[in-house]
C-alpha cells in the first residue's frame, strides 16, 4: 500500500475514533452539555424573559413564547383518585432534546414541576427522572379532582445558568359521578390539626407592579414547637399563582437566606414578590411538619 493511502487511511481511523471518544465522554459525564446558549432563544416581542433572582416577580408563562417546549404522554387517561404516570418530552427552541446533562441542578434537583387544576384547590408538586431517550422525562402523580390541569416546569440550563419557564396542560377525567362541592376561597390564615398558619402581607390593600413582602407565620395551638424540616434548600416554600393560572411565582425565603433555621417554637419566613396585574391569587405554601409534606394554601386579592 502506498504511503499516502496509508497516511489516509490513519486519518480516517483517528477522526472515527476521536468521534467515537466524543459520544461515549459525553455519556461517562453527565456535566458536558452539548447544547450552547443560543439554543434557549425564543426571539420575538412576546417571548418569556428571565426572572431577575433580586427582584422576583410574577410571571405570565402561559401568555408568552417560552424558549422550551413540553409535550406530555400519559400510559393510560388520568383519573381523579388514581395514580397517572407521565412522560414528558423536554425540547429546546431550535428542537435539541433536554436531557440530564443539559441542566444544572437548582434545590437538588434538575426539573421542578408544579401542578395545579383549574380552581387551584389541588396543589401538586413532582420532581421528573430522566427516561430511556434523551429528552424525556418519567413522573407520576395523583390528582385529587376532575379538569384540565396546568403543569409549570421551573428549571436551569446549563448553558445559561438562568431559570426557564414552561408549562403544559394535562386533562383529568372525573372518577366518580358526583360533581366537587363548591369552592371556599381560601383566606390568609388556615388550620392544620394542631398547626395555625398565617401570611401577613407587609401593606394592606395589595397594588399591582408595587414590591411587596408576605411574612409567612406558624404556631401550635396551645403553644409547643413546630417541628419543620427543611427540604430543597428552604424550610419554608411559597408558590404563586393567579386565578386564571396564566403563571406562577416560585419564591424564595428572604430571611432564611444563609440557610440559618428558623425560631422553632415561632417559625417564620419572607417572601419578596411584585404581582404585575391585579386580581386574585393563591398562594401555596409547603414544607416538611414533623417529617410530612404539608402544603397550605392563602388568598391574596390585587388590586390595580
Amino acid at each position: 500500500m502506498k504511503p499516502a493511502a496509508n497516511r489516509a487511511r490513519r486519518q480516517v481511523i483517528g477522526l472515527t475514533l476521536a468521534a467515537a471518544a466524543a459520544v461515549l465522554l459525553v455519556h461517562l459525564f453527565p456535566g458536558i452539555s452539548g447544547l450552547v446558549p443560543s439554543d434557549f432563544v425564543a426571539g420575538g416581542p412576546n417571548a418569556l424573559e428571565f426572572c431577575d433572582p433580586t427582584n422576583p416577580r410574577f410571571l405570565p408563562v402561559v401568555a408568552r413564547t417560552s424558549p422550551v417546549s413540553l409535550t406530555l404522554t400519559t400510559f393510560r387517561p388520568a383519573r381523579a383518585g388514581t395514580e397517572s404516570p407521565v412522560e414528558l418530552t423536554l425540547r429546546t427552541a431550535t428542537g435539541k432534546p433536554i436531557g440530564r446533562s443539559e441542566l444544572a441542578a437548582t434545590a437538588g434537583e434538575k426539573i421542578h414541576l408544579w401542578l395545579v387544576d383549574p380552581t387551584l384547590r389541588d396543589f401538586q408538586r413532582a420532581v421528573p427522572q430522566p427516561g430511556l431517550a434523551p429528552g424525556r422525562w418519567t413522573f407520576a402523580f395523583t390528582p385529587e379532582l376532575a379538569g384540565v390541569y396546568r403543569i409549570f416546569a421551573d428549571f436551569t440550563p446549563a448553558a445559561t445558568a438562568q431559570e426557564i419557564y414552561a408549562s403544559v396542560d394535562l386533562p383529568v377525567s372525573s372518577a366518580a359521578a358526583a360533581p366537587p362541592g363548591p369552592r371556599t376561597p381560601p383566606g390568609l390564615s388556615a388550620d392544620r390539626g394542631r398547626y395555625r398558619f398565617a401570611l401577613i402581607p407587609s401593606a394592606t390593600p395589595v397594588y399591582a407592579r408595587q414590591p411587596l413582602m408576605l411574612h409567612f407565620t406558624a404556631e401550635r395551638t396551645g403553644g409547643g414547637m413546630v417541628p419543620l424540616v427543611a427540604t430543597h434548600g428552604a424550610f419554608i416554600h411559597l408558590i404563586a399563582f393567579d386565578g386564571r393560572r396564566t403563571g406562577f411565582a416560585n419564591l424564595a425565603d428572604e430571611a432564611r437566606s444563609g440557610g440559618m433555621p428558623p425560631d422553632p417554637f415561632h417559625p417564620g419566613a419572607s417572601f419578596r414578590v411584585t404581582f404585575s396585574d391585579p386580581g386574585q391569587y393563591v398562594l401555596w405554601s409547603w414544607f416538611l411538619l414533623g417529617g410530612r409534606e404539608t402544603a397550605v394554601p392563602f388568598g391574596l386579592q390585587v388590586l390595580p
